[in-house]
């Protein structure tokens, strides 16, 4: 019987090179930032034994988006131009991912970023992953059965780790790193000062929902995600809102 260094090993090649931040739910769990050029299958033991064992689970996951991302071609790294590209980027929340997901990709590829889709693994909480291979950016997303409001919080996630520098530090990405991801993300999406205006009027029908949602030019369940999120409506409200993408890796 293969031994589990045999199994990824045929999934990962000779020798994998990561440097990655992850983003997800439970980061404690998966998070990870790690330098490897062993060939996996010799990897000590002991090294392994010093390695969550999310992370051996995640490592065929990464591999195949720096795969895939070595098919993109993409310009010089200009991360003056994807910060101009925020507001265009955010108001392809309300197209269908058929017609936003071209687009998306080219944008990135402008902007020397290789955007990559990739299947959900069952089991983890993994949403997305960026890191530097060569002269490009990697961003990873999952898209399986994906919540609108998850997929761009994630992607705007990521694009914050990417315009804070958070990529390619030696240690890793802190906590504070996360929280300020985070932080990026809900502030491009809807901007605190217009969230905090419309959720001091108390009054979250589905209508004044929708009717924010256009204002703000967003996809209405990008609204709802905040506000479950952050308590002022329970999750089980206006879930008929809720949009979900289906679309290939």
């Amino acid at each position: 019987m293969a031994s589990v260094h045999d199994r990824y090993h045929y999934t990962l090649g000779e020798s994998v090179l990561l440097q990655m931040v992850f983003y997800c739910h439970r980061r404690k769990a998966i998070h990870c930032n790690h330098q490897w050029t062993l060939p996996f299958r010799s990897i000590p033991s002991s090294i392994i034994a010093k390695t969550e064992k999310n992370n051996l689970v995640l490592l065929p996951w990464v591999q195949k988006a720096k795969l895939d991302s070595r098919t993109i071609e993409t310009s010089l790294i200009d991360l003056k131009m994807l910060k101009r590209k925020l507001p265009e980027i955010r108001s392809m929340t309300t197209m269908d991912p058929v017609d936003f997901c071209p687009k998306l990709r080219d944008m990135f590829a402008n902007c020397g970023i290789a955007l990559v889709f990739l299947p959900h693994i069952g089991g983890s909480f993994l949403h997305g992953v960026t890191f530097y291979d060569k002269n490009k950016i990697v961003v990873g997303l999952t898209v399986r059965g994906k919540d609108a409001d998850k997929f761009w919080f994630s992607l705007f996630h990521e694009l914050g780790h990417i315009l804070l520098g958070h990529i390619n530090q030696p240690n890793g990405t802190t906590e504070k790193d996360e929280a300020d991801a985070d932080n990026f993300a809900k502030e491009v999406l809807i901007p605190t000062a217009e969230f905090n205006a419309f959720t001091s009027k108390n009054d979250f029908t589905k209508a004044s929902i929708i009717t924010f949602a256009q204002k703000q030019n967003v996809l209405c369940v990008i609204v709802v995600g905040r506000l479950q999120k952050e308590g002022y409506i329970n999750y089980n409200r206006c879930s008929d809102l809720k949009t979900k993408y289906s679309f290939s890796a």
